[in-house]
């Protein structure tokens, strides 16, 4: 039974087998013809596709050659049509040109009128300005022409009276000249605003404006005679003494030996000594020497330490060399305020010229 039942499980399995075969050569064949019929579709889906390129291409062909002479068309009616508008456009163009022209020419001349109109002020204000500066100078000029003949004219008068005090006139024949002249001709010069040569002139002496005084020549003169006289009654007491005494000290003042060297060392280099060891001798001897030298400050000074019948003599002479110390003191401040006013004139007048040539270097 067992080998029964394996010949048949066995025969099973070869039936199983022939039929899987069979199945497998049904499925190839299947296949292959399933793949031939793909083939041959595709090989006519090739067909119609070659069919309907050549199709296609003499479609092409035909849409080209419509599309080139439709292109041709096109550009000659462009090329006819940009030639026209070209044309009209160069008319526009040249009208426009023309009226942009006319336009910048009328704009151009009126930026020119305007400038030329600017200028013209410009001008115009400039030279107002220079005819300002000129006539300013013009009147500065005649202002300080004025002023400068105003202080020349005043240092003039002042000299005079300078002259007046220091001249070489006769002293015999003209000891003594009134100095209103002078005085007067400065008065008449000086303005009110003055105040340093109002107040100057104010201190003038009546005296030496009506009587006058002595010049350096005539007060030299006189001195030597005070001289002579002082040094004959250097002896005698303040108010006289009887004559023999008279006679007496006159002769011994007469037998004083004037020394070579009257004024010690330390005297002259201002050292302090006392005055009033000096005797009238000493004393006259000292004036003489400063007379020679011009400084009659220190002739009044010595003149003032004179003592008895020398003083006496001398007073009046000490008088007047006061009153022309005063006067000369006078003038001297007179002559230098002038002096100052009017180099003060000629240098403002310089500094403004250097202002003006510098303003016009600029």
């Amino acid at each position: 039974m067992r080998e029964n039942e394996a010949q048949k499980r066995k025969e099973t399995r070869d039936l199983e087998g022939k039929q899987g075969l069979e199945k497998d050569r049904g499925r190839k064949k299947v296949a292959r013809e399933s793949k031939e019929m793909r083939e041959n579709e595709a090989q006519k889906r090739k067909e119609t596709r070659d069919l309907e390129g050549e199709q296609g291409l003499e479609k092409d062909r035909g849409r080209k050659k419509v599309a080139r002479e439709m292109k041709a068309e096109c550009e000659q009616t462009t090329k006819q049509a940009i030639a026209n508008q070209g044309i009209s456009f160069e008319d526009d163009l040249a009208n426009a040109l023309a009226m942009k022209e006319k336009e910048v020419m009328r704009k151009l001349q009126r930026e020119f009128e305007e400038k030329l109109l600017d200028q013209r002020e410009k001008q115009r204000g400039e030279m107002a300005a220079i005819l300002g500066r000129l006539k300013g100078m013009d009147d500065l000029m005649k202002e300080r022409a004025c002023e400068d003949s105003k202080s020349k004219n005043m240092w003039s008068a002042t000299e005079a009276l300078q002259a007046a005090l220091t001249g070489t006139r006769d002293c015999l024949k003209m000891p003594l000249r009134p100095l209103d002249l002078e005085i007067h001709a400065i008065k008449n010069l000086v303005g009110d605003d003055d105040e340093f040569t109002l107040n100057v002139l104010d201190a003038v002496p009546r005296l030496a404006i009506d009587r006058g005084v002595y010049s350096i020549p005539a007060l030299k003169e006189r001195f030597l005679n005070v001289y002579r006289i002082a040094r004959k009654v250097g002896f005698l007491p303040d108010g006289g003494a009887s004559l023999p005494v008279m006679l007496i000290q006159m002769l011994k003042a007469i037998l004083v030996i004037n020394p070579s060297n009257p004024i010690p060392c330390y005297e002259m280099l201002n050292e302090p000594f006392d005055p009033e060891g000096l005797d009238n001798f000493e004393i006259l001897q000292r004036c003489k020497y400063y007379m020679d030298k011009g400084d009659w400050y220190m002739v009044l000074g010595y003149l003032n330490l004179l003592k008895g019948a020398s003083r006496a003599v001398a007073q009046d002479y000490i008088n007047e060399l006061k009153l022309f110390l005063e006067m000369k003191l006078i003038a001297d401040s007179l002559l230098f305020n002038a002096s100052a006013e009017y180099l003060a004139v000629k240098k403002t007048f310089f500094l403004f010229m250097l202002y003006i040539f510098g303003r016009r270097n600029k």
